[in-house]
């Protein structure tokens, strides 16, 4: 049985390796801006249709507007950690990683409800229509941020996973 030992060749020096932080920085900052996009839909495409047609039509005098603009914030704050956070480097930290997996949770949670907002701004009418598209837009943003920040801030390592696996066995004898 023989083996192949591979030796660097001659044409040139190998591509640089990106180091893991340098990827989790990028990452950060793309779920950041994705956030900010939301605010952004929210806050120009869906609170200024919400405060004019759904006030007068459905409510009566009550609106969502502020529930909305709390979204809007809650989406700013969380981008402003994320930028934080990619800008000092400090992922590698348990903690933050902590933080960043708990804000991951809560940008699910966000989704849902705004999903949750665009069913009931569904029976507003046909006014509504282009709003309740552009929160489920919203919502699907949210997700997507959401599932991206806890897939990479939530990385079981082996040792945890091997002892995790070793409780349940001898918890099930």
């Amino acid at each position: 049985m023989t083996r192949a030992i591979s030796t660097p060749s001659s044409a040139g020096p190998s591509a640089p390796s990106r180091a893991p932080a340098a990827v989790g920085r990028r990452t950060l900052l793309v779920i950041a801006a994705a956030l900010v996009a939301v605010a952004a839909l929210l806050a120009r495409g869906v609170i200024p249709t919400v405060s004019t047609v759904w006030v007068r039509t459905v409510t009566g005098g009550e609106g969502s507007e502020p529930a909305l603009w709390a979204v809007v914030v809650a989406h700013l704050i969380v981008a402003a950690v994320l930028l934080w956070a990619a800008v000092r480097g400090a992922t590698r930290h348990r903690a933050v990683r902590r933080v960043l997996a708990v804000l991951g949770a809560g940008a699910l949670v966000q989704a849902l409800m705004l999903l949750d907002a665009a069913a009931a701004f569904h029976t507003g009418g046909p006014p509504m229509q282009a709003a309740t598209r552009r929160v489920i837009i919203a919502a699907g943003g949210d997700a997507a941020a959401g599932l991206w920040l806890l897939a990479t801030t939530v990385r079981a390592p082996r040792a945890f996973l091997a002892r995790l696996v070793a409780a349940v066995r001898r918890d099930l004898q």
